[in-house]
């Protein structure tokens, strides 16, 4: 419960830092490729989505063959396992943990820029974020980046359909159909 609360707290003054720093207001970038397609006979293909899908799935790629194929990949794996057993084995859990950090930094990094291309930045956008990526973990299979990368792609559908469906309005309800189903499992 601490670290929930500590984890809140530092996440409402990075809110505050961001919003005192970049102001309120949404931010967004227009690129010259923002508005090229690709035809191929009835189907249209934006630029800014093909970009961002390659640009995707090669980091899921490289983080698979990462994780799976190196011996820092597998002491992330044995560490996420078991701790202890870790440990013991000889594996350093500080290092471990800075690793994933600088894992998760630099996907995050790669991937933001496109990101920001697509749809804008707003400073309350954290939350739905963190909720999809939370229902992802939970419906992922621990230490798959493909079950990660499954799990990702039928939320998204999900979504997708309610949004279809119900209209606009329902843009997070599978995201937290899922978490829920997801928890009660």
């Amino acid at each position: 419960m601490g670290q929930l609360l500590i984890t809140l707290g530092v996440s409402m003054i990075l809110y505050g830092l961001i919003i005192s720093i970049y102001g309120p207001s949404p931010k967004g970038r227009v690129t010259e490729y923002a508005l090229w397609v690709i035809n191929i006979g009835d189907l249209i293909i934006q630029v800014r989505y093909l970009i961002l899908a390659i640009i995707g799935l090669s980091l899921m790629v490289l983080m698979h063959f990462f994780i799976t194929r190196t011996w820092y990949g597998k002491a992330i794996q044995a560490t996420a396992q078991n701790k202890m057993l870790a440990r013991i084995c000889g594996i350093s859990l500080k290092r471990v943990y800075y690793l994933a950090v600088i894992l998760v930094a630099l996907a995050t990094g790669l991937a933001a820029p496109f990101v920001l291309t697509l749809w804008g930045v707003d400073p309350g956008d954290g939350g739905y974020y963190l909720s999809l990526a939370f229902a992802v973990t939970l419906v992922a299979k621990p230490g798959s980046v493909i079950s990660a990368l499954a799990g990702g792609i039928g939320i998204s559908l999900t979504e997708m359909l309610m949004i279809t469906i119900l209209g606009g309005w329902a843009s997070g309800i599978s995201t937290s159909t899922v978490f829920v189903i997801a928890l009660l499992i």
